[in-house]
């Protein structure tokens, strides 16, 4: 048995007669219910932690309590038990906005109910060391951080990208402190705790190589040297050791055959997982012209929002055209001390939760209202 509350969860209200006590929830306390599919015996009970006194002066047992049973002698407890009646409410979506931070997300209800044990939400499997993230609006104690996150998928017209998930984009989904009802869920940007303010090459984004005068093209001769270099850029603004491609001069020799090479050579094992990123996170592809490669990276599980060129040893012979240079409307600010910015002034945003996600009855959510969307001021 839990006490789960206290005299400071609550607020007292005397009758004149100083006879009956109301006793009511201080905002953003309830009792946790459960769902009508659950076959529960959960039960309540109010007790006196103590011998206390009258307004006379008669000090009065804990056993305070008579239980009156049917057919047998009555009894005096120091606890009074009693029920509450199911919560069947389907969690949903209310509103979606901008935030300083990112964005925040309002729930129908309270997806939170803090007690004196252990807060009530989804996610508390993870007490348990049980998967969990997929059924918490927001994180929970014990449940790793990204990867509750995951459970709110976005859409909007920057990337030519299908549904991300917040914590491709390494973001974070929190309870916002100041909401002592609990409804509100910020998703949270990563945030640039480096030493110094970066420019990049967001996740998600298309970035080209500067056009050239002419089609890509190779010669009949292996005189080119091309090795291009990068480094992927950490959710906290720091930069790992730069990588470098081998020379794909040798590899190819047209201008998909290129595009290609360095898909593989960006994707393989020892400049991907063995990172930690996700497996295959780079696309590459040729213009429609052939005279830039288009690339793109996308981390699913967050760890890298993005990546800056790096230091290339690139040498182009007279019969050769190759890229050597990212262009310049590639790469976006990122200041140091602020989250990072997925998102500009008048973009429409669209949110989806997960069907996973319960409230604190383990009610999912209402299929047809997990999904709001905002247009960004």
């Amino acid at each position: 048995m839990k006490i789960l509350w206290d005299k400071r969860t609550h607020d007292f209200q005397w009758n004149a007669e100083q006879t009956e006590v109301l006793i009511r929830f201080k905002p953003g306390y309830f009792f946790p219910s459960y769902h009508k599919n659950e076959n529960s015996n959960l039960g309540y009970g109010i007790s006196f932690r103590k011998s206390f006194s009258d307004s006379k002066g008669n000090l009065r047992p804990r056993r305070f309590f008579n239980h009156k049973r049917t057919g047998q002698n009555d009894y005096l407890s120091d606890f009074s038990f009693f029920a509450i009646s199911p919560d069947t409410t389907l969690a949903t979506l209310s509103a979606l906005n901008a935030h300083p931070e990112g964005l925040s997300v309002e729930w129908s209800e309270q997806m939170l109910i803090p007690t004196l044990d252990i807060p009530v939400a989804g996610g508390m499997a993870a007490r348990r060391n049980l998967v969990a993230e997929p059924f918490a609006p927001a994180e929970y104690p014990l449940a790793p951080k990204r990867a509750v996150a995951a459970n709110y998928s976005l859409r909007w017209p920057t990337p030519d990208a299908s549904p991300v998930s917040w914590q491709a984009l390494g973001g974070r989904a929190v309870y916002d402190t100041s909401d002592v009802m609990y409804r509100r869920v910020l998703l949270k940007a990563p945030v640039n705790s480096s030493a110094s303010s970066l420019s990049i090459i967001p996740a998600l984004r298309w970035a080209s190589t500067q056009a050239l005068a002419s089609a890509i093209q190779f010669d009949a001769q292996d005189n080119s040297t091309w090795q291009w270099g990068y480094r992927l850029v950490k959710g906290d603004g720091s930069l790992p050791a730069p990588l470098l491609i081998p020379d794909l001069e040798t590899e190819s020799s047209t201008a998909a055959g290129l595009a290609s090479a360095l898909q593989s050579a960006l994707n393989a094992p020892e400049r991907s997982t063995v990172l930690g990123s996700s497996a295959n996170p780079w696309q590459v592809r040729l213009s429609a012209d052939q005279k830039q490669l288009e690339l793109r990276f996308l981390d699913q599980g967050g760890q890298y929002i993005g990546w800056v060129p790096g230091e290339s040893q690139i040498q182009v012979d007279a019969g050769d055209s190759l890229p050597s240079v990212m262009g310049a409307n590639s790469l976006q600010n990122w200041s140091q001390g602020q989250p990072f910015q997925w998102f500009t002034s008048g973009e429409n945003v669209s949110v989806e939760v997960a069907a996973t996600v319960i409230d604190p009855a383990g009610n999912s959510v209402d299929p047809a209202q997990r999904s709001k969307s905002t247009l960004l001021p």
